[in-house]
């Protein structure tokens, strides 16, 4: 196999055809070449990187990206970290079980000298055993969920006792009455880590610019959601939620508060770290998550080893829905 690295706009027009077509055919997507590459230009540099495998013939194996974003870096002010993802091996190919480490570890060399740290992932469960044994990529953690039930019953899948989703409105609604008093008392702020992504009226626009995200902006508070049908389920993600460019209870609680009242949901979910003291969104049990979501990271080389035991703990990370684009 060929690897080759290249950013965003020195990719030619066949290859990314190929790569669409091979993207929507293997993940059951029906993306545009327009749409899929401009998602690698709304980064901090306004490009990606992306590791392209070819066979002796020139035809399209294997691809990868790589989006920079900036991050916090405690005595480094900002430093460059990477997003891996878009994966995937054309399945004539799958037998040789290197072609996605040799991917990954050219991107990896090649972002290093673009001044890089480090490259994160979020696996699933069938390339999370790989990453671990062949990518040599370290666990930071498990991205943990909070939700806030509003109609149990049919998130249950028991829509014969639909009626009495009633009394888990009424507890709902309930709890952001509570919810709604203390803030007006108590507002507390996120805690800050080390490792958190640097946002910016950019960055949200090049985030959540696309039709499927939602935006509430009232008064000094802006969040952003998307409400999605899942099995029957009616699900909203929140994203983020700020007070004057901090997450802050109060932003959690009234966002919260204008989801339940103009979704409707079934369910409210944020799936990410909450550093954060509040009283309204549950903690989901492992055995009840829907899909576990493993965050990982690649030091882009050896040059920068003094950040592995830092990157290696999660309380040092801040990292969530907003940090990738999986809903």
């Amino acid at each position: 196999m060929q690897i080759q690295v290249l950013k965003t706009y020195e990719i030619k027009y066949d290859q990314w055809v190929d790569i669409v077509n091979n993207f929507n055919k293997i993940f059951h997507h029906q993306k545009d070449l327009k749409t899929f590459k401009g998602y690698y230009e709304k980064t901090c540099k306004g490009f990606s990187y992306h590791a392209l495998a070819f066979n002796d013939n020139g035809k399209l194996a294997g691809y990868n990206s790589v989006m920079p974003f900036l991050y916090s870096g405690g005595k480094d002010k900002y430093i460059l970290i990477g997003l891996s993802g878009g994966t995937f091996v054309v399945p004539e190919y799958r037998n040789d079980i290197f072609i996605f480490a040799d991917m990954i570890n050219a991107l990896l060399d090649n972002c290093s000298k673009e001044g890089m740290v480090a490259v994160l992932g979020v696996p699933n469960t069938n390339s999370f055993q790989y990453a671990i044994k062949f990518l040599k990529s370290t666990l930071i953690s498990y991205i943990p969920y909070y939700g806030l039930p509003m109609r149990f019953f049919n998130i249950i899948k028991k829509r014969e006792l639909s009626y009495f989703n009633f009394f888990s409105v009424i507890f709902s609604n309930f709890l952001l009455f509570i919810n709604l008093i203390i803030s007006k008392f108590f507002n507390g702020v996120e805690k800050s880590v080390r490792f958190e992504i640097i946002t910016d009226e950019q960055f949200f626009k090049n985030r959540f610019g696309r039709a499927e995200y939602k935006e509430i902006v009232t008064d000094s508070i802006k969040s952003y959601y998307r409400s999605v049908i899942e099995e029957s389920i009616r699900v909203v993600y929140l994203f983020d939620f700020r007070e004057k460019n901090r997450r802050t209870y109060k932003a959690l609680v009234k966002s919260l508060g204008y989801i339940m009242k103009v979704e409707k949901p079934d369910i409210i979910l944020f799936i990410g770290h909450l550093r954060l003291i509040q009283f309204i969104l549950f903690r989901i049990p492992w055995k009840y998550e829907p899909q576990h979501l493993p965050l990982t990271f690649n030091l882009t080389s050896d040059y920068y080893s003094y950040y592995f035991n830092e990157m290696s703990k999660e309380g040092n990370w801040n990292f969530g829905l907003m940090n990738f684009d999986a809903r």
